[in-house]
């Protein structure tokens, strides 16, 4: 069961970001008037990959902590408040630690 959790839940993340990249990208470029070459649309398809991958392990988090917990509205809350921290809190701390090593 949970490696039908799993591929589900792949399968929906990479459609999302593929329609919305196959939506968006025409969209931008009509209404923006610009011009896209082979190496901007390579770059594109080299942002695709990070994003996946950012996605795919914040599904992860969230499905361990849906794993390891007995009520979902319990699992619902850690996974926000891990969201938070990864989001908001981590890269706070990570500039105050760069600032403090790098002077």
């Amino acid at each position: 069961m949970l490696n039908g959790k799993i591929l589900a839940g792949t399968i929906l993340i990479l459609l999302a970001i593929g329609i919305s990249f196959v939506i968006g990208i025409p969209i931008t470029l009509v209404l923006q008037k610009a011009n896209l070459t082979g190496d901007g649309l390579a770059r594109l398809l080299f942002l695709l990959v990070p994003a996946i991958l950012l996605a795919l392990t914040y599904y992860a988090i969230s499905l361990f902590v849906s794993v390891n917990t007995n009520r979902s509205g319990y699992a619902l809350v850690v996974a926000v408040v891990v969201w938070i921290f990864f989001t908001f809190v981590m890269p706070l701390i990570s500039a105050f630690v760069a600032s403090s090593i790098l002077g």
